[in-house]
């Protein structure tokens, strides 16, 4: 494998961690590695391999497996543009590489939308209440 194909992810990998991780921030990660390795045609020994440097030099994070890159070529070659994705978690993804069916992925897709706009929606509600509760203090 070329150093440079390494170095490349590396530098994906570092840039991302520099910044508040989030769902968003991972999927694109994610999504950005998937991209490199589908136009680099990278092979499952490759793979591996780079599973390997990655534990080297970051140490055991999760989601950087063999398995888990060949999710993110999966979901590359048959989701070329990101947008219509980015309100969905990662692992929501890979749920839906699974189905091959296109009508019950479409819903399944508008179920997660709705779920994570709905827990968005909780989330900020409870934020709200403690700002509320601290104010009164």
């Amino acid at each position: 494998m070329k150093e440079k194909n390494i170095n490349q992810i590396k530098m994906y990998i570092s840039k991302t961690l520099s910044h508040p991780m989030n769902h968003q921030t991972l999927f694109f990660l994610y999504y950005q590695i998937g991209k490199y390795l589908f136009q680099h045609k990278f092979e499952t020994h490759e793979l591996k391999i780079l599973e390997w440097e990655l534990k080297k030099t970051y140490g055991i994070i999760i989601g950087f497996t063999k398995r888990n890159f060949i999710y993110m070529m999966q979901f590359y070659s048959m989701y070329p543009t990101i947008k219509a994705f980015q309100n969905i978690t990662w692992y929501q993804c890979v749920s839906l590489l699974r189905i091959k069916d296109y009508e019950k992925k479409q819903e399944r897709y508008e179920t997660y939308v709705k779920a994570n706009q709905l827990k968005k929606t909780e989330d900020y509600l409870l934020l709200e209440m403690q700002q509320l509760q601290k104010n009164r203090m």
